[in-house]
């Protein structure tokens, strides 16, 4: 097979990107504590210097050391943005004519020509701190295709919602992880749902009062053959599954 023939799993670098974070001067909101967290494809320092020009505001670049180039970073600017939606600041400027598509809840609204939407008031420690930890799932789990839509795996374990989930940081950290006891769950959701497209009637069949037992004594029957203990085991199945 040729190589070239195939579909490269890994995008052209221009589908890959930066997650930024700027800081303003200490004199700048005196008592007060501002980042902007953006997306950017181009060098982050070439990106801070076009701020900088436009809006003639000086940013500071937050040093990350496992800062890196990566694919869907427009997926990880959006989910870093919810998470921090309670800490969200408009910053309006007065030198800046560009518009701004500014993601509310699941709403998306044009601004002002002259509000910045990407500045939260939070610690530059806490800004780094979610967005390593976003950009290290991506990384790490590749939950998206390369058209961006989530994987089989984790559009699954999204569906289950967070019902179980008390909104903390340890949450959290157990939720980005996919651990063999869910890969197991999810087989068996999308194998039921496989046999229930092609065969209604055997999925039926399988989702019958009993059915996984009688599976399992068929199986113990072939494995063991018949005999007093293998007698003993299914009426023993049998008054468990009746009474």
């Amino acid at each position: 097979t040729n190589p070239s023939s195939k579909t490269s799993k890994t995008p052209t670098v221009e589908d890959e990107g930066y997650i930024y974070i700027f800081r303003s001067k200490p004199d700048a909101f005196p008592g007060r504590r501002y980042v902007k967290i953006g997306k950017t494809k181009q060098p982050i320092e070439k990106r801070r210097t076009q701020w900088t020009g436009k809006c003639h505001f000086e940013f500071i670049h937050v040093k990350d050391s496992n800062d890196k180039r990566f694919l869907h970073y427009h997926a990880v600017e959006r989910i870093i943005h919810t998470e921090l939606y309670n800490e969200r600041r408009k910053y309006k400027c007065n030198n800046c004519t560009h518009f701004h598509q500014l993601e509310v809840g699941q709403a998306s609204v044009q601004s002002t020509p002259t509000e910045h939407g990407e500045w939260f008031e939070i610690s530059e420690e806490r800004a780094l701190q979610v967005v390593n930890k976003w950009r290290e799932w991506v990384i790490k789990n590749e939950p998206y295709r390369h058209d961006g839509t989530l994987r089989a795996a984790w559009l699954w374990k999204c569906s289950l919602g967070s019902f179980w989930m008390n909104g903390t940081e340890e949450d959290w950290v157990l939720w980005r992880e996919f651990n063999s006891s869910q890969s197991f769950k999810c087989i068996l959701h999308y194998f039921r749902k496989w046999l229930g497209d092609i065969s209604p009637l055997v999925m039926d069949l399988l989702m019958m009062r009993g059915a996984i037992f009688g599976l399992a004594l068929v199986w113990y029957f072939w494995a063991w053959g018949f005999n007093f203990w293998t007698w003993v085991v299914l009426l023993t199945a049998v008054s468990v599954l009746v009474y």
